[in-house]
């Protein structure tokens, strides 16, 4: 059901920022750098105990999680030996990217699992009968809107002839324009028949029917692979995922991205990116694809994620990890570390962009969300 698989999302990346934590944590503590919080969850305290010197504990809001480390924060003052300031310059690097790093890790190891578990693919897909959405036009109502089709009905006769396949009923719409129709659709257990006129579109050679709706997938074929092949395919896609994310981010990111979502939310059109989607977009197709049996697209949503939020933290933007990097190999190049009060600026001005596109997102994603085939 599709409840359990936001819940399972949900679990996936509450999962997928305690290991980013969890990742700064082990290499801080390795270079014997001290941590003095590691939290699961923010608001109220359900749980807290010492050890080591690093307070462990559980929040109220399960939204996330942090580990304090030892003046990492240029704004805290150095103290003693175990402040991230006295790790060596490559140490201090290794601590700022182990966080993101995990998150290519945990990509790497869900698209191995995909392939050697479910398969390569799909390598074939098996399209029923049952309408998955009912797309509107700019041009006005489509012939399936004017009859009363709903995403949903399942198709299971045309002018009275029974039809089993998509092929079947796309075969008819295609080889009867302009005429009218009679479709028999089950809704809610019961069967109705719906009179539409098909429409007519040009085509190479001639003109088709059309009548206005998206089929749903029903199966998708996957191809088993063996674990040695699936372990180089599987870092082959997560080197291909990293460079697909870094291209979407710097298109959703840049003035025409940012002016294509605003303009959506307004209601003034653009296009909107494919990528572009708030992690309750995320969690949608994730639940609607684990909801409609579709394990391997589920998995690879949740690997798309990792890679995705695992990139923008490496950009050289504080207060991002890789921004943090990025003043690390400027303090290098300088000889001195970079005035404190000079980046708070760059952090807030990176901040403000980051919380604004992602509320045009989600209620991009609430108002107008994005199909998809798993409905």
């Amino acid at each position: 059901m599709s409840a359990l698989g936001y819940l399972l999302f949900g679990v996936a990346v509450l999962f997928m920022i305690f290991l980013h934590e969890l990742g700064h944590y082990l290499a801080a503590r390795r270079f014997g750098v001290r941590a003095t919080h590691f939290f699961v969850g923010f608001g109220p305290v359900l749980w807290a105990r010492e050890r080591g010197g690093t307070v462990f504990g559980l929040r109220a809001l399960p939204l996330g999680g942090y580990v304090r480390i030892l003046g990492m924060n240029p704004l805290d003052p150095e103290e003693g030996p175990e402040s991230f300031r006295r790790a060596r310059p490559w140490q201090r690097a290794v601590i700022l990217a182990s966080g993101s790093a995990t998150h290519f890790l945990l990509a790497f190891l869900l698209l191995f699992s995909l392939l050697a578990f479910i398969g390569r693919g799909p390598v074939d897909v098996v399209v029923g009968t049952r309408i998955a959405e009912v797309p509107s036009s700019t041009e006005g109502e489509t012939p399936a809107q004017k009859a009363g089709f709903r995403a949903g009905d399942r198709i299971v006769a045309i002018n009275g002839r029974p039809v089993s396949t998509w092929e079947e009923v796309r075969s008819f719409i295609r080889s009867h324009p302009g005429q009218e129709a009679t479709f028999t659709v089950e809704r809610g257990g019961t069967r109705l028949d719906l009179r539409a006129r098909l429409g007519s579109q040009p085509e190479e050679g001639g003109v088709v029917g059309f009548l206005g709706v998206r089929a749903r997938v029903e199966k998708l074929v996957y191809e088993k692979v063996g674990a040695p092949r699936a372990l180089v395919d599987a870092a082959v896609g997560t080197v291909r995922l990293a460079v697909l994310a870094v291209a979407g981010v710097v298109r959703l990111f840049s003035p025409g991205g940012i002016s294509a979502l605003v303009g959506q939310a307004l209601g003034a059109g653009g296009a909107r990116p494919e990528e572009a989607v708030s992690i309750y977009g995320a969690a949608r197709a994730a639940g609607e694809a684990f909801g409609a049996g579709f394990l391997g697209d589920f998995l690879g949503i949740i690997a798309l994620v990792n890679v995705f939020v695992g990139v923008v933290n490496l950009f050289p933007l504080p207060p991002l990890d890789g921004g943090h990097l990025a003043l690390l190999a400027v303090e290098r190049i300088r000889g001195r570390p970079v005035d404190p009060r000079k980046v708070v600026p760059v952090a807030a001005t990176v901040l403000a962009i980051l919380l604004t596109v992602s509320l045009l997102l989600l209620y991009l994603d609430i108002a107008r969300p994005v199909p998809t085939p798993f409905r």
